[in-house]
């Protein structure tokens, strides 16, 4: 009769090593969710601006991104006076890595600009009426970098306030 006891016995001991297992886990898993709720790996979305003699840019996207993330950032200009023929200078950080799936309002005119940069021309800006630019991104799932990201609010062929950020792609 012991030997049909002995493998019982050994199979709970076993059996609690599974549940303890399963125990760790769980707590792992866990931390994990915890930690994506207290945005340690990105995606909630944090306001920088700049501000110069004529105007101010205000931009509204997460500095943290994973890869396959969809996300869109915010850029609103305001202006203390007016600025014709007013182009919007994005960066290549801004292009490079990610797809840009959309623009709105879209800008009449959209060109490539220096080092790689996205150059879209937005008419005339009038002060009092602020201007709002919605794109609307999607991370390339073989980016992980950071990556230095600049908007220069260009009038009539002069740079009127420049904005810099970093973005930082996750694994």
């Amino acid at each position: 009769m012991p030997d049909a006891v002995e493998p019982i016995l050994a199979g709970r001991s076993s059996g609690r090593a599974g549940l303890w297992a399963r125990r760790v886990a769980m707590c792992v898993l866990a931390a994990v969710m915890i930690a994506a709720l207290c945005n340690v790996f990105g995606q909630r979305a944090t306001t920088v601006h700049a501000t110069g003699p004529l105007a101010r840019i205000d931009v509204r996207a997460p500095a943290t991104v994973r890869p396959g993330l969809l996300f869109q950032a915010k850029i609103t200009l305001s202006v203390s006076a007016v600025l014709p023929k007013a182009q919007l200078i994005l960066s290549r950080g801004w292009i490079d890595g990610l797809t840009l799936n959309t623009e709105e309002p879209a800008a009449p005119s959209e060109t490539s600009g220096p080092d790689g940069s996205l150059v879209l021309s937005i008419g005339t800006l009038q002060p009092g009426s602020p201007y709002v630019q919605y794109l609307a991104y999607q991370v390339n799932p073989t980016s992980l970098s950071r990556r230095a990201q600049a908007i220069t609010l260009v009038s009539d062929g002069v740079a009127i306030v420049t904005l810099h950020r970093t973005m930082t792609i996750v694994p």
